[in-house]
């Protein structure tokens, strides 16, 4: 029997496919460009998501609309930045100054006091050759002053995004599942449903371990006599924010700070880091991912070198969420729907977990 040749293809199929391809491909440039964009829409998605779970909370338990409690919570939200900036803000701003002040200080103090012990000579060679005359720490501590400033701009823009996203909910979720296919819409609606309810279960758990590790980290150096112990604490819960890394950040002005009190102090103070450290990794996590998101730890260090790597300093902030809704995402839609796997989801019950 003959074998027949597949029939030849025509030139509308091949100019029909090639501006599909073209299309794509600047679809995906463009993209690239807007990552930064990307980032703050997704910021402002997080902050709405704040606004909104705290104003159905209320909303439920006062039984008044969710349009006041949104109001109530706003207002609430900045009386009590007023009242603590009242309250605490002298003092955290002098304590803040007196970070950076005395940082160079700081430093030398420090390299002082490793040279004290064997391996801190050792470790402060190696530093030496890297950066013989301090340039490139102090270039590294411009190029953090000026990204924190770059973020405290782009946070006011995402807060003021975040208090309309949490204003109107259903009418932008409505107008982005208009862009699905119609046959694929409840997918992604229970999808979005899903991955939204997991975002709000790993904020609110977020916000128990940084709370834990503020007051721990700035209680511990206050008994230490440590210098700007307030300022310290806070720079700890907010280093929290990002995983791995973020400790270990937030550590190092406190050693810094706790070296000029002397090396007893400084040992001290790098036993309670580390301790707070263990306490917040097997005993805060675990209990908060009880009832939140429980992200294997390989993947998230891996997320946070490939976010931050192709989105710098904001990916870096953002890997944690970011990494949150592709796993939930892709147990949804790959894993049960496609697989038809048992697969649990953040937030429901363990018999629910079951192939579809």
């Amino acid at each position: 029997m003959p074998v027949r040749s597949p029939p030849p293809i025509s030139n509308v199929t091949v100019m029909r496919w090639s501006i599909i391809v073209v299309a794509v491909v600047a679809a995906a440039l463009l993209l690239w460009q807007l990552r930064g964009l990307l980032l703050m829409v997704f910021a402002a998605v997080l902050v709405a998501i704040i606004f909104r779970s705290a104003a159905d909370w209320l909303a439920a338990r006062a039984r008044i609309p969710p349009g006041g409690a949104l109001v109530l919570v706003l207002l609430a939200l900045s009386g009590g930045i007023a009242a603590s900036a009242y309250l605490f803000g002298t003092e955290l701003s002098t304590q803040f100054s007196e970070l950076v002040a005395n940082l160079p200080a700081a430093w030398a103090m420090f390299e002082r006091t490793l040279g004290q012990l064997a391996f801190g000579r050792e470790l402060l060679a190696q530093i030496e050759q890297a950066a013989p005359d301090g340039t490139a720490i102090m270039a590294t501590v411009q190029t953090v002053v000026t990204t924190l400033g770059s973020i405290l701009s782009g946070f006011v823009l995402v807060l003021v995004a975040g208090i309309y996203l949490a204003a109107q909910p259903h009418y932008y979720r409505h107008g982005l599942l208009k862009l699905v296919p119609a046959r694929h819409r409840d997918h992604w609606r229970e999808t979005l449903r899903v991955t939204g309810r997991a975002i709000r279960l790993w904020l609110i758990g977020q916000l128990v371990a940084m709370i834990g590790v503020g007051l721990l980290t700035g209680i511990g150096l206050w008994l230490l006599g440590v210098p700007a112990p307030f300022a310290l604490a806070i720079l700890a819960a907010l280093a929290e924010f990002i995983p791995f890394a973020g400790p270990i950040l937030a550590a190092v002005p406190g050693l810094l700070f706790a070296s000029t009190q002397g090396i007893d102090t400084f040992l001290w103070a790098a036993a309670l880091y580390l301790v707070v450290q263990q306490v917040e990794g097997n005993l805060l996590t675990p209990l908060i991912q009880r009832h939140a998101v429980d992200l294997p730890p390989a993947l998230t260090v891996f997320a946070l070198v490939a976010m931050g790597g192709l989105f710098g300093v904001g990916g870096l902030l953002l890997a944690a969420p970011l990494t949150v809704v592709a796993f939930v995402a892709t147990k949804k839609l790959y894993v049960r729907d496609v697989l038809h796997e048992a697969t649990p989801l953040p937030g429901e019950p363990d018999d629910h977990a079951v192939a579809r």
